[in-house]
C-alpha cells in the first residue's frame, strides 16, 4: 500500500469516528521508507479530555489492521511522552485536525522538552564523569 492510498482509507476511517479531533501519521509510512513488513504507526486525539479507554483502543487497533491488513502501533496524543512526541512532531503528517490543534501539541512538545532537558544533561554529566574516570 503506497502513502496515498494509506492516507486515503486513514482519512475515510477517521471521518466515521468523529470522536476523533486530532489524527497523525507518522514513522516509516510518514518517511516515505516503509516495506513491506512495516507497521503503521498512528497517533490520535480524542475530542474529550480524557486519553483513551483500553478498550477503545483495542478496537481501533482491530478495525485498522483488519481494514489496513498491517499491524498497527496506536499512540494516544493525550499521554505521549519524549522523545516519541518530537518524533511524531518532526516527521509525522497530520490527516485530522485544526491548526490550532496540532500548534497546541506543538507547544506542549516544547514545553515538554524542556522540562526533560534538565535530566538529560544531568544524565549526560554523570556519563562523562564515568567515562572520564573508568577511561
Amino acid at each position: 500500500m503506497d502513502l496515498i492510498e494509506l492516507e486515503s482509507v486513514l482519512k475515510h476511517w477517521l471521518s466515521e469516528h468523529t470522536e476523533i479531533e486530532l489524527a497523525i501519521l507518522f514513522g516509516s509510512y510518514a518517511k516515505g521508507t516503509a516495506t513491506d513488513h512495516s507497521d503503521i504507526d498512528f497517533a490520535i486525539k480524542l475530542s474529550s479530555r480524557q486519553g483513551i479507554k483500553a478498550g477503545d483502543k483495542l478496537a481501533y487497533i482491530q478495525q485498522l489492521s483488519i481494514l489496513l491488513s498491517r499491524d498497527i502501533d496506536l499512540i494516544d496524543l493525550r499521554s505521549v511522552g519524549q522523545p516519541l512526541l518530537a518524533q511524531i512532531i518532526k516527521y509525522g503528517k497530520r490527516l485530522l485536525g485544526s491548526d490550532a490543534d496540532y500548534a497546541q501539541l506543538a507547544i506542549n512538545n516544547i514545553n515538554s522538552i524542556q522540562d526533560f532537558t534538565p535530566y538529560i544533561e544531568r544524565m549526560l554529566t554523570e556519563r562523562r564523569k564515568r567515562w572520564l574516570v573508568n577511561g
